[in-house]
């Protein structure tokens, strides 16, 4: 019974976060801090160190490039897992008529 009342003033209300979610706001704001701190940082300053023009211009264009590539083949990969699913599924179904 307490359980379904502290649930109650969460529900539909926006202005009481669910700390259990792993995606609300101040958790990805926390991730992404955490990877400019750590992973961003260290990526950019070992690319101005190995580029011989040390430009933060060429680092930052690099580290960017990167981000599409990998971007790109996210998307991709989930494109085809998709499409594999939706076969896999159809043919299931025409199986099983």
């Amino acid at each position: 019974m307490s359980n379904v009342a502290g649930d109650k003033p969460r529900e539909n209300n926006p202005n009481i976060p669910d700390l259990s979610d792993q995606n609300r706001p101040t958790k990805l704001a926390e991730m992404y801090s955490e990877l400019y701190d750590n992973r961003w940082t260290d990526a950019f300053e070992i690319l101005t160190k190995v580029d011989k023009t040390g430009s933060d211009r060429n680092a930052i264009d690099f580290l960017l490039e990167s981000l599409m590539v990998i971007c790109f083949c996210f998307a991709y990969a989930e494109n085809i897992t998709i499409t594999m699913y939706v076969k896999l599924k159809c043919s299931k179904i025409k199986r099983v008529k």
